[in-house]
């Protein structure tokens, strides 16, 4: 997780955030914990609240922007964005408690997807919930034609990826009600270079904390320039 001074957050947080589309509210929040790691010391974990036939809450997603946020928690390869994702399996581990699966009849799902330079989606095949507490797998694999129960957006590109994401629906005929929490883990690919890029959550102390414990805060050293005006056409480093 990295530093983020989003409004109406605390001055640390996760690089994923969660939906706000009218229609995908049903998680309400994020945030790297070692509460439930699948491996390793963290994880990402979900307040959720699910509600089978309402307007916004039947389905919920959190996501992840690469371009700012590359997936750099396990020893750094190189990213190279966009990535090229074109029939490459992304995976990710999630835990589901008992009362998010709906019934056998009418199970909800899960999802990942995958969203290109101009934010286009692809989203992979439902995985229904059949297994409760504990960590089940899901997958997508980038195409350019959707995959069974799955959506891709007209023009989507699978060679030019910068987003991943994760979504739970409620089954269109569950009309009940789920409020807790669940755990993602572990969204991973292996990329053109053979690379494994992963989303494994391992920092799971927040900046604040670090601080009080080391005295020593995390900076990003930047050279800045400067213009004397707004039509000024010469621009100088700053004297000190």
């Amino acid at each position: 997780n990295y530093t983020s001074w989003t409004s109406g957050e605390y001055p640390f947080g996760t690089s994923w955030k969660p939906q706000t589309y009218w229609d995908s509210q049903a998680i309400t929040g994020v945030r790297v914990t070692d509460n439930n790691p699948d491996e390793g010391n963290g994880s990402l974990e979900m307040d959720v609240h699910l509600i089978g036939g309402h307007p916004n809450k039947s389905s919920g997603e959190t996501s992840v922007d690469m371009r700012y946020y590359p997936p750099l928690d396990t020893p750094p390869c190189c990213v190279v964005l966009p990535e090229y994702l074109f029939k490459v399996p992304v995976t990710a581990k999630v835990y589901c408690p008992d009362g998010s699966q709906g019934h056998s009849s009418t199970p909800n799902g899960l999802q990942l997807f995958v969203k290109d330079e101009q934010w286009r989606s692809f989203c992979g095949s439902w995985t229904n919930i059949d297994t409760v507490d504990t960590f089940c797998t899901i997958s997508v694999i980038p195409d350019t034609v959707a995959p069974p129960g799955g959506y891709m957006d007209a023009g989507f590109d699978p060679t030019k990826i910068i987003a991943v994401g994760f979504k739970i629906g409620a089954n269109e005929f569950w009309v009940e009600e789920f409020e807790g929490t669940m755990w993602l883990d572990g969204v991973t690919w292996t990329d053109t270079n053979g690379c494994e890029q992963r989303y494994a959550f391992e920092n799971v102390e927040n900046s604040l904390d670090r601080l009080e414990r080391t005295g020593a805060n995390s900076v990003a050293l930047l050279v800045t320039w400067y213009m004397d005006d707004s039509t000024s056409t010469v621009i100088h480093r700053d004297s000190l």
